[in-house]
């Protein structure tokens, strides 16, 4: 019995000796070991759309318009100097003759980080005189649906100045968003779709 007991050590011996010396022809530094997998690159995870503000280009930022009119609309608005609300048609369509009534286009635009933003201009129906705010506005968001370009005021001028971009950028990637998803991120809870709101009422000195 003693051995038996003696020789099974032997053998446990030797198995452990064997695994020491693999264990030392290990670099572990093997460029194997660190080789990034080229999916794994990529990443598995999406960024989430999360904000689209109602907010003309930044003076600083090429940006891009979506020539898809499915993601553009007119719409009637109240800006005030808190918040910007969108309204319903019904309830536009009462209020048309109020001065806090204002049409506006929004387009789906984006920067070139991706940043999604709701570009407001005024529609040239809804224009009551000349604005050479407004038309070039209209101008330069027309020019960003076909190139990248940065939009600057030109307060001497009463117009916006358009800059496009000389550098071969790729084109946006406009995802698979409906318009209302944006709608929904650009205006939240300031919705009115009845007469009655607060708001409203406060603008019209009944409340």
């Amino acid at each position: 019995m003693t051995e038996e007991t003696k020789t099974i050590g032997n053998q446990t011996a030797v198995g452990e000796n064997k695994m020491d010396n693999n264990l030392k022809d290990v670099d572990p530094f093997t460029p194997s070991n660190f080789k990034v997998n080229a999916t794994a690159a990529a990443g598995s995870a999406m960024k989430q759309l999360t904000s689209a503000p109602v907010t003309k280009p930044h003076k600083n930022s090429f940006v891009r318009a979506s020539n898809d009119p499915e993601l553009s609309i007119n719409c009637f608005i109240i800006e005030t100097k808190q918040d910007t609300f969108l309204l319903s048609g019904e309830v536009g369509q009462a209020l048309a003759g109020e001065s806090f009534i204002t049409i506006k286009n929004l387009t789906v635009s984006q920067d070139r980080q991706g940043n999604f933003f709701l570009w407001p201009t005024v529609p040239e129906v809804a224009e009551k005189r000349v604005n050479t705010w407004n038309q070039t506005g209209r101008i330069a968001k027309e020019m960003a649906k076909l190139n990248w370009v940065r939009v600057a005021a030109n307060q001497e001028g009463s117009c916006y100045d358009v800059f496009e971009a000389t550098a071969d950028i790729p084109e946006p990637d406009w995802g698979n968003h409906k318009l209302d998803t944006f709608l929904r991120l650009g205006f939240h809870n300031r919705v009115i779709t009845d007469i009655g709101d607060n708001t409203i009422q406060m603008l019209l000195g009944k409340a």
